[in-house]
């Protein structure tokens, strides 16, 4: 089980609409979203560099 810790970051108004409008589209809450977003850019990034 991955534990979670809340914190409070400042992002841009644009940025969360634009995952806001993002979230509507896949379903699903923004916040898990954009929770999402890092650990997939971590695992992007790890598959470029084996290329």
């Amino acid at each position: 089980m991955i534990l979670k810790k809340q914190i409070t970051i400042r992002i841009e108004e644009p940025t969360t609409d634009n995952f806001k409008d993002l979230s509507e589209e896949m379903v699903i809450p923004y916040q898990s979203l954009i929770n999402l977003y890092p650990s997939s850019k971590r695992v992007s990034s790890l598959l470029l560099k084996r290329l």
